[in-house]
């Protein structure tokens, strides 16, 4: 009577649709291995944790942090900018671009423009417009009467754009006569 009993119980263990009994002895063996203290073997590949113990380490870290937050002083100011994640370089000062016009002043359409970048100028457009430059210059000039099929009328805003090897545009915008 006693084996009949016991393969009842087993095969209700081993049903694909879990029933109450087996869903408790199944959370009671998972809170028991909990509740053991763990005696670990070194071995070639590491296990997974365990929900609990992941849990136990999160709250763990979660107080540490608050602890570490309580400690640190209230305002800190620093000088330098940090650099950009994932990168050890420091921050360089970025070089301004320098042109011989000026924003929004009126200017003969046989000006000549010199643009100046100590970081290299990448591209040069006037009124969306490419003006040819040779690659890796840091220096460049050029006549407005070169580009006069670029101009707008007389008396109408231009713009030229300059942007250097770093990304960093200047935007000038002026009339001509």
């Amino acid at each position: 009577a006693t084996t009949t009993a016991a393969t009842e119980k087993a095969t209700e263990a081993t049903t694909t649709v879990p029933t109450e009994k087996a869903t408790e002895a199944i959370t009671t063996a998972a809170t028991e291995k909990a509740t053991k203290p763990a005696t670990t073997v070194p071995t070639e590949r590491a296990t997974e944790p365990t929900a609990s113990a992941t849990t136990e380490r999160a709250k763990e870290s979660a107080t540490k942090i608050a602890t570490e937050k309580a400690t640190e002083p209230a305002a800190t100011t620093t000088t330098e900018k940090a650099p950009l994640s994932g990168t050890t370089k420091q921050w360089k000062k970025d070089n301004p671009t320098k042109l011989n016009i000026t924003n929004k002043k009126t200017y003969m359409i046989s000006k000549r423009v010199t643009v100046k970048d100590a970081d290299g100028i990448q591209s040069i457009e006037l009124n969306n417009k490419p003006v040819k430059i040779k690659e890796g210059k840091k220096s460049c000039s050029f006549k407005l009467s070169t580009y006069k099929n670029y101009l707008k009328k007389k008396g109408k805003w231009n713009k030229l754009v300059v942007t250097d090897k770093t990304g960093k545009k200047k935007t000038v915008k002026f009339k001509t006569k």
